[in-house]
């Protein structure tokens, strides 16, 4: 039986169904990964699983052990979350009955939307990308979590988060950038997902593939150059590959372009090593060639890569767009500085996580999801007028 209380006093249910819902898996799970501690992690997560009605009022919370099974946390952690939801007034804690979670007024609860990021060096991008689907989620109802998956020193991926997550069977999962690995668990787990990345998803489960494709704005590159009667160009990535590539539909154009890879000192990081390295490319070529080996352009198919070259090229007196004109890759809010505003290829995350955000709803409500493309833009600066 149930019995009303008001605001602020707990509820008890039939004990039947309450233990049938004490024993489904939590909305959330714990993790040394994590910055924040563990009983942090577990009281944030149980805050908000009873704030979107995960957890209703009256019933009552998992005991020791059953929490112990689930999230593999000492009782330490969970006296120290327990009672941070107590002193909240979220919860009474009932002497030999258990946690009980107290009435008041709770939004609904819809379902549940998992992120995947594969852990990479787009940080900024995929963050900004993920707060708005989570924004639009939290804001539809829905409970939203996020998942980074790191590779371990073997090269291959730790997946012990994202196995206990899929085994609360979220309503729909999206993996942010391909990686067959990732979209293979996904398949395996049986859950509807989607995936946004270069490269299509036919796995089974996958109900949409949305493409990041950067090579759409190389027919706009194209098109300036040919107008700009530019003819030499080089092309510059970072030795482990670039976001598009523009030299084969430039070569067809019959324009003379090459490509130039430059180092990442990987022991500064990804991001910093990628600048460095760079920097360190350019800087060695002008000592050792001057500068009769610039071309009439410079692309840049990285963020990073830019940032170290373009301070290089400060250095060296070298004057934009007098002496060599500049294209770069750029995310919008996060691109490179330069005295002249750069031509650039800009992807807008926001934009990209807004329209992701919109696809996922349409999914959650039962409306038909289409594949698409989520391209960047050609902006026209004073580097390459």
């Amino acid at each position: 039986m149930e019995s009303s209380g008001s605001d602020g006093e707990f509820v008890v249910k039939d004990a039947v169904s309450d233990k049938r819902r004490r024993l489904d898996p939590p909305p959330f799970t714990v993790g040394r990964h994590n910055a924040a501690s563990l009983s942090k992690q577990m009281s944030d997560g149980l805050r908000e699983a009873i704030a979107s009605g995960f957890y209703k009022a009256g019933d009552v919370l998992p005991t020791i052990l059953e929490w112990s099974k689930m999230l593999g946390v000492s009782i330490r952690v969970q006296e120290a979350a327990v009672a941070t939801l107590a002193r909240e007034g979220l919860i009474t804690v009932q002497k030999c009955f258990g946690c009980v979670v107290n009435a008041r007024r709770q939004s609904v609860w819809n379902g549940r939307v998992l992120v995947v990021v594969p852990d990479g060096d787009h940080v900024y991008y995929q963050n900004v990308l993920v707060g708005k689907i989570r924004s639009r989620a939290v804001e539809e109802g829905y409970m939203f979590s996020q998942v980074t998956v790191f590779r371990k020193e073997n090269g291959r991926y730790d997946f012990k988060q994202l196995a206990h997550e899929l085994k609360s069977r979220p309503d729909f999962t999206l993996l942010v950038e391909n990686r067959l690995e990732i979209e293979r668990l996904l398949s395996k787990a049986s859950v509807p997902f989607g995936v946004f990345g270069r490269d299509r998803c036919a796995l089974p489960g996958c109900v949409a593939n949305f493409r990041r494709d950067n090579n759409a704005a190389v027919s706009d590159i194209v098109a300036h150059c040919e107008r700009a009667g530019v003819r030499r160009i080089l092309q510059v990535t970072k030795e482990t590959g670039g976001h598009f590539d523009a030299v084969p539909q430039l070569r067809r154009s019959g324009f003379e372009a090459e490509e130039w890879q430059t180092p990442v000192a990987f022991e500064y990081g990804r991001a910093e090593g990628t600048e460095r390295g760079a920097f360190d490319a350019f800087s060695r070529r002008f000592a050792e060639e001057g500068r009769g080996w610039l071309p009439d352009l410079l692309i840049f198919t990285d963020d990073f890569v830019a940032r170290g070259a373009l301070v290089s090229i400060l250095m060296e007196g070298v004057a934009i767009p007098g002496d060599v004109k500049v294209v770069s890759l750029a995310n919008k809010g996060l691109g490179p500085v330069y005295p002249v505003t750069l031509t650039r290829v800009e992807n807008d995350p926001a934009r990209h996580g807004e329209m992701l955000a919109e696809a996922v709803a349409r999914f959650l409500v039962g409306r038909k999801v289409r594949d698409g493309n989520l391209a960047p833009e050609y902006i026209i600066g004073e580097s390459f007028p």
